[in-house]
């Protein structure tokens, strides 16, 4: 595990300055206008970018682009950081197609669809199975909005221009339970098709953890 985590940031971080150097380099008004955060000019080196995460705020100084947690002042962990760094270095501004697609639909994304289902939907069935109540208020407590979709749907704002949809079946005599995540058909504007598996991944973690 260890091992893991080392490779991943000597991957990571040559990644991440570079990331860094190239938004140091933007106009904070761009991005936060791409982004959608909220830029705040403070004096100094003080200038930060608030953004939303699920339901939680993150502060992202500018321009040396660190974050922390806006409620506890917690230093950002690594791989959260490389994910706001990823969508603040991606976002242009693109507005909701306010059309919903899946993992499959994504570029590229239906080579590796099987493999996403095995960690988000399947997740998700594994813990509520046919108790279609447990879902809805796990979903609820999440953060979660109700949609007009399957058995039951609901909507979350992952990142500010990048909401997702949770959309669940119930089963049968015929068939298993069955729950997907959707995304909306701009989400390839904002982060990259890995990336958005990882934000898919995380919503049903923060569903079933309110279950």
């Amino acid at each position: 595990m260890l091992s893991t985590k080392k490779k991943w940031l000597e991957y990571s971080l040559p990644v991440m300055e570079k990331m860094r150097n190239k938004l140091a380099a933007t106009d904070a008004v761009v991005l936060a206008a791409r982004s959608g955060t909220t830029f705040q000019k403070s004096g100094g080196e003080q200038s930060e970018l608030t953004l939303d995460y699920f339901d939680e705020a993150y502060l992202i100084s500018y321009p040396q682009f660190q974050a922390r947690d806006a409620a506890t002042q917690k230093e950002c962990p690594p791989g959260l950081l490389f994910l706001f760094l990823h969508y603040l270095h991606t976002a242009d501004g693109t507005s909701p197609a306010d059309r919903w697609i899946g993992y499959r639909e994504l570029p590229d994304g239906m080579f590796y669809s099987q493999a996403f289902q095995g960690y988000s939907g399947a997740r998700l069935v594994n813990t509520f199975g046919n108790d279609l109540t447990r879902f809805k208020d796990a979903a609820l407590r999440a953060g979660g909005e109700e949609l007009s979709l399957g058995d039951a749907g609901f909507m979350f704002r992952g990142l500010p221009r990048v909401p997702l949809a949770l959309v669940y079946w119930l089963g049968d005599d015929e068939f298993e339970p069955y729950a997907n995540v959707l995304f909306d058909a701009s989400a390839g504007h904002y982060l990259s098709t890995d990336a958005l598996a990882v934000l898919g991944r995380e919503l049903c973690s923060k569903v079933i953890h309110h279950d």
